[in-house]
């Protein structure tokens, strides 16, 4: 099938059915990881922001809406030798950038490459690009928490700003590049973890993170505790019907 014709099938396939479809989540996610790993480099893993707002224009072409997040994430952290380390991600003082789409999806490219961020202490096996329905509930081995949103991405350094609108630009002349040069059977992202039926077949293929990650488990309080209290004041503030103080804006 040609490439724009699969490309609008799907559109329509992801309106009807209420998500996006696995190969939108493909093709977004193979173009704009192809895109950053040449434009940035060994510096990838560093720009979260940057590549969120690179998926996100993709996704307003393919008339999918989303929203930039501000926010916490944790993932189990999994050592080379296979065996659970703690936890790995951003929080605390730190924060990640995602998109949570129309479909209460979360949409995360760059924590893929958290296993290649300068501030990782030991090695570790790399965890999968996220395209998750938040309305299923996370499973326990990662954690997305939301402190606000973002209208679009912006810097104060002009010359990052100037970067990053370079990046979104050779994003978009790779994807106009893939449709009328690509085939359907160019297309696929193989880091990528989308609900839970997939997390269990990775699990039953002895695959390195799922295995690892799932000791977990066994820990007697599930998450960092910074996450658990950071969790417990945002479902107070809901169930009060009051929308969870930011721990962020200033």
């Amino acid at each position: 099938m040609a490439m724009t014709e699969a490309i609008q099938n799907d559109i329509e396939k992801t309106h009807r059915e209420g998500g996006t479809s696995l190969f939108l989540r493909h093709l977004v996610f193979q173009i704009v990881d192809e895109a950053a790993r040449a434009f940035y480099k060994d510096d990838y893993a560093m720009k979260c922001q940057q590549t969120a707002g690179a998926v996100k224009s993709l996704l307003d072409r393919l008339e999918i809406e989303s929203t930039l997040i501000v926010g916490a994430t944790c993932f189990a952290k999994v050592g080379l030798d296979g065996e659970l380390k703690g936890w790995t991600g951003f929080f605390g003082d730190e924060y990640h950038v995602w998109l949570q789409t129309e479909f209460h999806e979360i949409v995360d490219l760059s924590i893929s490459q958290l296993y290649r961020h300068p501030r990782t202490r030991i090695s570790e096996v790399p965890v999968p690009a996220i395209w998750w329905d938040q309305r299923t509930g996370c499973p326990p081995l990662f954690s997305y928490l939301i402190d606000h949103a973002i209208d679009r991405v912006e810097f104060d350094d002009p010359v990052e700003q100037e970067k990053y609108e370079t990046f979104v630009k050779a994003v978009e002349e790779r994807f106009d590049k893939t449709l009328a040069c690509a085939s359907t059977n160019d297309v696929g992202f193989s880091k990528l973890l989308t609900c839970l039926d997939q997390l269990n077949r990775w699990t039953e293929e002895n695959r390195p993170w799922p295995t690892g990650a799932l000791k977990i488990l066994d820990l007697p309080d599930h998450l960092p505790a910074w996450m658990r209290d950071r969790q417990t004041e945002i479902e107070r503030a809901l169930n009060a019907g009051k929308a969870p103080k930011s721990r962020l804006l200033t």
